[in-house]
């Protein structure tokens, strides 16, 4: 299986980077969580945080996301650009307070609630 990676960065008028993210090994559909940075050797820095739903695959198997960030100082467009990011499954659970649970010097209960 190919590595995900960024194929590409945009630097935008208004200073903001747009990183395409190319990620394979999860489902089309599920919930992921982007994470990550993009350096320059002047000092800036941009970091992104995203959770999106994985669009179907591309014919090579890997499937296409963009994320955008707000450097810290301006990228400089001369300069070579380092990328660390990582990609996750994510899940969520919904818990529900349990007003019957008093356990002591305990003041509130919440439990999972059953899958539907």
């Amino acid at each position: 299986m190919p590595l995900s990676r960024v194929p590409e960065i945009e630097l935008r008028d208004d200073g903001r980077i747009s990183l395409t993210v190319e990620i394979f090994g999860f489902d089309a559909g599920e919930p992921v969580e982007i994470f990550g940075s993009a350096t320059q050797a002047n000092g800036a820095i941009a970091t992104f945080y995203d959770v999106q739903d994985l669009p179907p695959a591309s014919p090579d198997g890997g499937s296409f996301l963009t994320v955008t960030a707000v450097p810290s100082t301006s990228f400089a467009a001369e300069e070579v650009i380092t990328v660390v990011s990582r990609t996750a499954k994510i899940w969520g659970t919904v818990l529900a307070a349990d007003p019957g649970d008093h356990r002591p010097g305990i003041t509130a209960v919440w439990e999972a609630e059953p899958q539907t």
